[in-house]
């Protein structure tokens, strides 16, 4: 079943929607054992500007093969820093809104 999810993931997915990686294939690769693939899902998932979620997701036990990852911790550290981007502009429009 895993090896059907997999195909499913790499051969039909990206025919229906533009960026797949969204739906955490990573999950699915690491349950497998398939670490490059799995780091490349995430890498794509940032390079895609997909960050909702991960902190939810990348808590699962299968992460562990890869938290000390130098890759995966580049990732989750540009994940947090683009995330902290976005929380500062939404501060600056807070101070300027009316009450």
């Amino acid at each position: 079943m895993l090896e059907q999810t997999t195909a499913y993931i790499e051969d039909s997915m990206p025919l229906l929607t533009e960026h797949h990686d969204r739906f955490f294939p990573d999950t699915c690769y690491l349950t497998a054992g398939d670490t490059e693939k799995a780091l490349l899902s995430i890498e794509t998932q940032l390079a895609h500007n997909h960050l909702n979620d991960w902190y939810i997701v990348h808590q699962m036990p299968m992460y562990d093969l890869i938290r000390d990852e130098p890759r995966y911790q580049a990732a989750v550290a540009e994940r947090e820093r683009r995330i902290a981007v976005q929380r500062e502009a939404i501060a600056k429009m807070d101070v300027g809104a009316d009450p």
